[in-house]
């Protein structure tokens, strides 16, 4: 029973090695990066209004 279940553990890391090839990188598809700062020119200038 060993070796099928070793045997099972390794035909499923090839298809995920495989559908990682084929796809990519699954996590990278989904993370997020955080906005960076603005550019200069969106920097709105606060204007006294007094």
């Amino acid at each position: 029973m060993l070796i099928f279940c070793t045997m099972l553990i390794g035909v499923e890391g090839a298809r995920l090695l495989r559908e990682k090839r084929v796809t990519g990188d699954p996590a990278g598809e989904s993370a997020e990066e955080a906005p960076g700062p603005p550019a200069e020119s969106e920097c709105l200038e606060r204007k006294s209004t007094f």
